[in-house]
């Protein structure tokens, strides 16, 4: 109890051992002769097995219910493969903004695409955002202000930081009739919509797809003689559950890099990791969940370190332990 033992458990007849089917027996009862029935109804709910002593700070932080639903989180991944988006290519590949995402656990909720960029026409544009394995997509915008002329609709311009979701307060096809054909639509926040301006949902055409691979932002010109670019771009999302990498160094007091010295992982649930760190004292560890507390430990023959109590909101980097004499 804190960090002090309170009793200690001899298996006399070896009940608790490791069986030939990997089984480790805490409880047991009745094995072989004595009263009947004696037991009575219950479960564990979970069983935690340290290889040290735990302060009383670590044990407090512990929780003593498991957790039913993984901690949830919101991610935001940059987008790459920025430039100009080719002129008068309604059908071709047009501008394939690229987000790179791992480590989530789906179902998503609240997707956010954020878009930075520029053309003097936005009515020629549509702009569709497509899932890693391409079973999902959904427009963003597309052809704003449709009027069925040849150049699809609405002449105002794009200039400036736009981002899209399903509870934005703004209606972008509103937005881009209450400028004119010289005038930036206003930066902001706007809700999805179709062809015909109707309001559509990013969360609902992504519900169940798998969110791990490299997502789609297809910016198309349908309309030549007007040309723009996407400068910046973003993918932000919450999901059930979201793992990161974390890192750091394993140091000498007089901060050179140690060698083979191991490193340690503790979850939340006392589920254990370790590495040795390289040449240069360098060590990793991937797919840690955002938003749960973690115990990061170091050892070697000739230096001890304090352990580290992290809960993690993003990777980390930094996460170096310095000997102590």
């Amino acid at each position: 109890l804190n960090g002090v033992q309170q009793f200690s458990f001899v298996d006399s007849n070896n009940l608790a051992v490791i069986d030939s089917n990997n089984a480790l027996r805490f409880f047991k009862d009745n094995t072989s002769g004595g009263a009947g029935g004696e037991e009575s109804a219950g479960s564990v709910a979970r069983i935690r097995l340290y290889n040290c002593v735990l302060t009383a700070t670590e044990i407090a932080a512990l929780g003593l219910n498991p957790t039913a639903t993984p901690p949830t989180g919101t991610v935001t991944f940059p987008g790459t493969n920025l430039g100009a988006i080719p002129d008068g290519s309604c059908a071709g590949e047009g501008r394939q903004i690229q987000f790179p995402v791992s480590g989530v656990t789906g179902p998503l909720s609240d997707i956010r695409v954020s878009m930075t960029g520029t053309h003097p026409y936005v009515g020629d544009l549509d702009a569709l955002l497509i899932d890693p394995d391409n079973t999902a997509s959904e427009f963003l915008f597309t052809f704003t202000g449709n009027d069925l002329t040849p150049q699809f609709g609405d002449s105002s311009d794009l200039n400036g930081t736009y981002t899209f979701f399903d509870s934005a307060p703004n209606n972008w096809w509103t937005a881009a009739a209450a400028v004119d054909g010289l005038t930036a639509i206003a930066p902001g926040n706007y809700k999805p919509s179709n062809a015909i301006g109707n309001i559509i949902s990013l969360d609902a055409a992504f519900a169940n797809v798998d969110p791990n691979g490299i997502w789609i932002l297809k910016v198309n010109d349908c309309w030549q003689n007007e040309t723009g670019a996407i400068t910046g771009a973003s993918l932000r999302f919450d999901a059930a559950e979201i793992r990161t990498t974390i890192s750091g160094r394993v140091l000498t007091p007089t901060g050179t890099g140690l060698r083979n010295a191991r490193v340690t992982l503790v979850d939340a649930q006392g589920v254990q990791r370790s590495t040795t760190t390289s040449t240069l004292g360098f060590y990793a560890f991937d797919m840690v969940r955002i938003g749960e507390q973690y115990r990061l430990t170091a050892a070697s023959r000739r230096y001890r370190f304090d352990p580290k109590i992290e809960t993690f909101t993003s990777g980390r980097s930094d996460l170096d332990f310095v000997g102590l004499e």
